[in-house]
């Protein structure tokens, strides 16, 4: 089975929650399948995987894939369309050549005698290399949706080919495929037209007091006094405390003016730094003077390969049971026995005990702790600043579960979308902790 959720509530909940510019949402198959060019006639519309193949046992095969558009509102503008493949084997790496399709097809008929014809030329040539097996691979997708949005009777799909300069044997997920249900998907984010305006309606009930607002600019200084008399010299003091430190002018490594920060470790030892700006790099851990929170920063190099004994490795991804250390019984969490987060701590990074994975959308008007450090506008992928060190453009967990309990929301770090994802799904996380 492939990701089933209903798209007109998860649709309607993403319009309401997600209050970015734009909004987001997942197109899910409808018919994935491959043909064999070897044996013409045979079908393989019910088989787990779909076969881009050029070498090697089996047959050439050709994959096809169609999506269903009929989540997106009506009138909507396209502003970017991601294809995503979930790479489960390959024997032999190279590229694939994807093609749109022309005719009409379905997975339960289509073979090599039946298949449609599909356009000359490419519209985009991916390579798959040996370190994208067992993850995620990203094609722009943009014109071709927005094509298919413009003129729906023209939603064949797209055929993915081996590259006549390559060899390739390559397994993608297909949506048979319920041992590790990822099926191929297109996130997109779009504008929608913009409403007529609706009638005024009744004045509410008077609320209750708001509670008092921020404090207003300082005033301007006043006249200066006369000066008052000299008093006896006091006896030199120590300094009490680095807190007194706190803000006061520095000179920043190479140069420049910034403010004395002061952060302290679980154990009470204090890192004096020089800096300005809202982030600062504190080696391990990057604290957002913002928001007062305290992030874990990953290591290794992104597409390096997983590597389970390094528990801030980028690459490693985990099921939000696996993150958490929620074994729940009667939920998909049920018998879980792992929990990174708990490992986290029991590390004591930077010295405490207290990291947990962010929140995510809690109300209309809270998206949670993980939005905080979206870059917005995105200004590339991955969309976030650089001081936070290698970090993968894909879905990273947050702590918050939606409204269906099997469900959590995660941020998507390639596009700046919030969604939703089974909790049995593998993906990326980032610890955080409150402020010093």
């Amino acid at each position: 089975m492939s990701r089933m959720i209903s798209t007109i509530c998860l649709a309607v909940l993403l319009l309401v929650l997600w209050r970015a510019p734009g909004h987001a949402l997942t197109l899910h198959v409808t018919d994935d399948t491959n043909i064999n060019l070897n044996t013409p006639g045979q079908n393989n519309g019910d088989t787990q995987g779909v076969f881009v193949r050029n070498v090697g046992a089996g047959g050439v095969r050709h994959g096809f894939v169609r999506f269903d558009l009929t989540p997106l509102p009506p009138g909507v503008v396209i502003t970017q369309a991601t294809l995503r493949l979930w790479v489960s084997d390959l024997p032999n790496a190279g590229a694939i050549d994807l093609h749109l399709v022309t005719g009409a097809w379905d997975e339960a008929s289509l073979t090599a005698n039946t298949a449609p014809a599909v356009e000359e030329f490419w519209f985009a040539s991916r390579p798959i290399a040996a370190g994208d097996k067992g993850s995620y691979v990203m094609v722009d997708v943009t014109s071709q949706v927005q094509g298919w949005v413009a003129d729906p009777a023209t939603n064949f799909g797209l055929a993915i080919l081996p590259s006549p300069l390559d060899d390739i044997r390559l397994d993608l997920d297909s949506k048979e495929n319920t041992g590790t249900s990822h099926p191929m998907e297109i996130e997109v984010a779009f504008e929608g037209p913009a409403g007529p305006t609706g009638a005024a309606g009744l004045p509410g009930p008077i609320g209750a007091p708001g509670p008092p607002g921020p404090q207003g600019p300082q005033g301007a200084i006043g006249p200066t006094g006369a000066q008052g008399q000299m008093g006896p010299q006091g006896p030199s003091g120590m300094l009490g405390s680095f807190d007194a430190l706190q803000g006061l002018p520095c000179t920043k490594p190479g140069g420049g003016v910034g403010s004395v920060a002061v952060i302290y470790q679980a154990n009470g030892v204090a890192t004096l730094a020089c800096a300005t700006g809202r982030y600062l790099d504190l080696g391990l851990v990057v604290f957002d003077t913002q928001t007062n929170l305290m992030w874990e920063k990953k290591t290794t190099t992104v597409g390096s390969g997983a590597n389970p004994s390094d528990l801030h490795d980028v690459d490693n991804t985990y099921t939000w049971c696996q993150a958490t250390g929620n074994s729940a019984a009667g939920t998909l969490c049920d018998g879980n026995t792992t929990s990174w987060i708990a490992d986290v701590n029991a590390e004591k990074l930077f010295g405490y005990t207290d990291w947990r994975l962010p929140t995510g959308v809690t109300s209309e008007e809270d998206a949670g702790e993980l939005v905080t450090i979206l870059r917005n506008p995105c200004g590339g992928t991955p969309c976030i600043d650089p001081i936070f060190g290698p970090t993968a453009s894909a879905n990273y967990w947050s702590a918050t579960e939606a409204p269906d309990p099997n469900f959590v929301w995660f941020v998507n770090f390639a596009i700046g979308s919030v969604y939703i994802d089974p909790k049995s799904f593998t993906d990326r996380v980032r610890a955080v902790r409150g402020g010093p």
